[in-house]
């Protein structure tokens, strides 16, 4: 009975090392499988296919055009997916790639960034977000998902009022967009 226990801890520090060996984390929720939509026209078709329901939420019309469109859920729980071409221009982000936003989007603070990737094919971020009132108070916290191709400017953001409800709508964006491809 003996002998087992140094084999365990070899195996457990093996594990551990590949876990820490400062590879960046593979992009989640099946992002990594799919090639990201470009142009609004590809865009809308993406966000036209997702599920009418999820999760208990009714989707509300696809709205916006151009460089930027929204698919909610619900009246008001939070639920969305927001896709933005920063290339575009306009606001404080004038002519960006996925490349040049994320990182400095990670790095403003507005987000409390869980987990991330911002070397890669695809750069990606979760986290909470808040919504505060005039006086900076939390009034709700959302998780959030931002995700996008280097050298893009279409950048994906989904905020929902659960982690599980935001996986969800991530994962059904990545069926729409294999669909479409």
């Amino acid at each position: 009975m003996r002998g087992w226990y140094p084999a365990a801890l070899v195996v457990a520090v093996a594990v551990l090392s590949a876990s820490c060996d400062g590879a960046a984390p593979a992009a989640p929720f099946g992002l990594e499988s799919i090639t990201l939509p470009e142009g609004s026209d590809q865009v809308s078709a993406v966000l036209g296919d997702l599920p009418t329901t999820l999760r208990g939420f009714e989707a509300n019309e696809a709205e916006g055009e151009g460089p930027r469109l929204i698919r909610t859920y619900g009246s008001d729980e939070g639920l969305a997916i927001v896709a933005v071409d920063w290339s575009a221009g306009g606001g404080d982000f004038v002519s960006q790639t996925a490349g040049e936003l994320l990182p400095r989007f990670v790095e403003s603070g507005e987000v409390d960034v869980a987990e991330s990737d911002l070397e890669g094919d695809l750069l990606w971020f979760t986290g909470e977000n808040h919504e505060l009132n005039e006086q900076g108070e939390v009034l709700r916290t959302f998780w959030t998902m931002w995700w996008g191709a280097p050298t893009s400017g279409w950048v994906f953001a989904v905020n929902a009022p659960s982690e599980e409800d935001g996986i969800a709508l991530v994962e059904a964006f990545v069926v729409a967009a294999s669909s479409a491809g």
